[in-house]
């Protein structure tokens, strides 16, 4: 074999191992999000294999950094406390101007997150925090209990007011500073709804990347694999 055939076929092996290594890894990539229940972690994987595919060029990328960028986001956000409350505060990867939130919040967000905020910092206003009971009886307190829902409606109709007051981007990066978990919770089955829905096609194409032959040798890896965990339990 002359040293040009040599080197010829080297480079084609080298190839060969690229291209085996690269698809596996999408593969990796695409069976982590369809096996999971998390839909935040569905849409991150397909983020991750479409920045890494070969073919973004055909890929939606404007749509895949901005899913990715929000999802990133709400995987970075954890419960807060301030005194005894518990509350979520969303760590956002990127500016809170308008124009993120024209790209980044408005194509998905529907909700008025202003009733799911439990206080306000802007202008230096800050509001008395909400007393939560802790008795084991459920008529212990009746009297005073019923006192504190009525002053929890009306410092929830302050802070309402107060945040109506302000422009719409800001006001939702201002509520998505104090939000209750049943709030957040909201926020993020409004995102991963609508992601997921604009992600299909990318998904599509991702999956067309990977040959017949490396999906059947990874799905019947990770079947060995699940076997033998189950035989080693």
């Amino acid at each position: 074999m002359s040293s040009k055939d040599l080197e010829k076929f080297t480079s084609s092996s080298l190839r060969g191992q690229k291209q085996g290594i690269y698809e596996h890894s999408m593969c990796s990539l695409i069976m982590k999000g369809i096996q999971t229940d998390k839909s935040l972690t569905k849409i991150s994987t397909i983020c991750e294999a479409a920045l890494l595919s070969k073919n973004s060029n055909k890929l939606d990328l404007e749509t895949v950094n901005v899913c990715n960028d929000v999802c990133r986001s709400f995987l970075n956000t954890y419960p807060t406390k301030r005194g005894n409350i518990e509350y979520m505060r969303i760590a956002w990867v990127f500016l809170p101007t308008e124009e993120n939130f024209k790209t980044h919040i408005e194509p998905w967000h529907i909700c008025a997150l202003e009733y799911y905020t439990l206080f306000t910092d802007y202008r230096n206003r800050k509001y008395p925090q909400k007393i939560r009971y802790e008795d084991t009886s459920p008529f212990a307190q009746t009297d005073r209990l019923n006192e504190q829902l009525d002053y929890n409606e009306r410092l929830q109709k302050k802070i309402v007011a107060d945040l109506k007051e302000l422009p719409e981007f800001f006001r939702f990066f201002v509520a998505a500073s104090a939000l209750s978990f049943h709030g957040y919770n909201i926020l993020v089955g409004e995102f991963t709804n609508w992601a997921l829905a604009k992600l299909s096609d990318t998904r599509r194409k991702l999956t067309e990347e990977i040959s017949p032959q490396v999906w059947k040798d990874f799905t019947g890896q990770e079947k060995q694999e699940k076997e033998d965990r189950n035989e080693n339990e």
